[in-house]
């Protein structure tokens, strides 16, 4: 492996946080605008929440599967 596994995928889930995030921001300010965006926060926390609870179980998974038979800390 020339790349590391990891590292696009790194891009994937940061570029998905910040569109949930502007997601909410985009919803908050539609509701100082008298506007419906309460479906608007509600998508962008669960996108949020989604990637992020994907992210840390799959980087268990891959941990897990890796480094089954090292004695050390693979975190450090």
């Amino acid at each position: 492996m020339s790349k590391p596994s990891w590292r696009i995928r790194r891009k994937v889930i940061w570029s998905s946080i910040v569109g949930g995030f502007a997601m909410v921001a985009i919803g908050a300010v539609g509701l100082f605008n008298d506007k419906m965006t309460g479906d608007l926060i509600i998508a962008g926390t669960s996108l949020i929440t989604l990637v992020a609870s994907a992210f840390v179980g799959f980087a268990t998974v891959d941990d897990k599967w890796h480094h089954t038979n090292e004695k050390e800390n693979p975190d450090g």
